[in-house]
């Protein structure tokens, strides 16, 4: 299993193969692997029948049910470690081993010791892992061989760091509510409306407190490009397609802005699917582009056309029959607030005429 393979692809052909079923597949994705981290952001429904997809080496699992946050993700060009930490695992297992913790994107420092990672040979500068990444932390570089190394990343983390940070070891432990989906929603709204600031101001304020001054500049440490117009949709309306790593940091940022009692109110209970159409206008006529915007939803989404006619007509019990719950709530997070009231009025009218 390669290093680029983040998800534990094929974990049950490897575990058989190469592992000798010394550790079940569930646990070698579950504690091994990126999974947790990107799964955070799914139901326990979707991420059962994603994990299982994965174990089985499912061709479409990668996209099939994480395919809204995955945009924007940047391949991993250098790994990195922390140096007590590879002098802890030499001790205890007599060689050092690549953290799963500091591969993941955003992270700079390592979470137990809190220093810098290094990411490069101190000599030549050659990115760790040289072009197969099949070498383990402290063996020479494949460059010039030195065994020293440094790192290349910003020193001083800002509270957005932090916080980020925190989220991301939450999210490997599962003990991230916040980042699901219903949660993240009413968390966004509950920011959006509490902020008293416009969309601009308000990426101006998460910008401050990380410490950084574009849109570039933060992309670079999230190692995920930016679209402006989509992060500012994300604060206009709570939800937009960004990266995974751009939706935890502005899940960071509303949490951290949020006071512990209404924490406790939005983690309270079952929050209801009908969050998702909170203060929008609904409208008996339909927007000119509804089934337009949901047909283009179910592509990006790799779902069939099917659902997205079946959720226009206000059958939501045939389109979740069909994709699963998660998805349907996808496609209506995805179209604007407009269409959302619409598909709002044409789910009740389906629901009481049946």
């Amino acid at each position: 299993m390669e290093l680029n393979n983040r998800f534990g692809h094929r974990a049950g052909a490897f575990v058989q193969g190469a592992l000798n079923d010394h550790i079940t597949a569930e646990k070698l994705i579950d504690q091994h692997s990126a999974f947790p981290y990107f799964a955070s952001l799914v139901t326990d429904e979707v991420a059962t029948r994603w994990r299982a997809a994965l174990i089985e080496g499912h061709p479409d699992a990668f996209r099939r049910y994480l395919p809204a946050t995955r945009h924007g993700l940047r391949s991993i060009h250098a790994l990195r470690h922390c140096p007590d930490c590879q002098q802890s695992d030499i001790e205890r297992y007599g060689l050092a081993h690549w953290h799963v913790v500091h591969q993941l994107p955003g992270i700079r420092f390592c979470p137990e010791h809190n220093h810098r990672l290094h990411d490069r040979c101190r000599s030549c500068k050659t990115p760790l892992g040289g072009k197969s990444k099949a070498i383990l932390p402290g063996e020479a570089c494949q460059r010039c061989g030195s065994h020293d190394t440094d790192s290349s990343l910003s020193k001083h983390p800002s509270r957005g760091y932090q916080s980020l940070a925190d989220l991301i070891c939450r999210t490997l432990q599962r003990q991230a509510p916040e980042a699901a989906p219903t949660v993240r929603h009413r968390l966004l709204k509950h920011l959006i409306s509490t902020a008293g600031v416009g969309p601009v101001e308000l990426v101006d304020r998460f910008l401050t407190w990380w410490s950084v001054e574009t849109l570039t500049q933060l992309g670079d440490m999230l190692q995920s490009p930016i679209d402006a117009p989509s992060l500012q949709q994300l604060m206009l309306e709570g939800h937009a397609k960004v990266s995974t790593p751009l939706m935890l940091a502005v899940i960071a940022f509303a949490w951290a802005h949020t006071s512990d009692a209404d924490r406790s109110l939005l983690l309270q209970g079952d929050i209801a699917e009908s969050d998702l159409f909170s203060s929008v206008h609904t409208d008996t006529e339909p927007p000119d582009d509804v089934l337009n915007q949901l047909m283009a939803l179910a592509r990006q989404l790799h779902l069939p056309s099917r659902a997205a006619v079946l959720l226009s007509q206000g059958d939501r019990a045939s389109t979740t029959d069909l994709i699963g719950r998660t998805n349907v709530l996808l496609l209506i997070e995805g179209v604007s607030e407009r269409a959302r009231g619409f598909l709002a009025q044409r789910i009740r009218e389906h629901q009481n005429a049946v």
